[in-house]
């Protein structure tokens, strides 16, 4: 506002007093987002196929991880179920592998 001539000063403010004070707030918002605008480049926009492709990308990563964790969850009940069976045969005289044998 301090660099505006008076004389501009004066023709927003007598248009403030006519009642168009959200119209001269509009504009001098606008001048001065103008000067003060960063000039940082604008990303290109997305468009539908490339939105897609990510979420195909996204999918496919997400299901390779979960059958992943499978894989590696049922590696290690396999494993918990041998050491159990172990165990119990240690102490059941060799019955143990019977009682778990439908679980491995």
């Amino acid at each position: 506002m301090a660099r505006l001539p008076v004389t501009e000063k004066n023709r927003l403010l007598a248009r403030v007093v006519q009642g168009e004070a959200a119209r001269v707030r509009m504009e001098l918002l606008h001048r001065f987002r103008g000067d003060t605008a960063p000039t940082i480049p604008v990303q290109a926009r997305r468009t539908v196929a490339g939105l897609l492709d990510n979420a195909a990308r996204r999918r496919a990563d997400h299901d390779r991880r979960l059958a992943a964790q499978r894989a590696d969850d049922e590696a290690q009940c396999a494993t918990a179920c041998r050491n159990v069976a172990s165990a119990l045969a240690t102490h059941t005289g060799g019955l143990g592998p019977d009682l778990l044998a439908d679980r491995r």
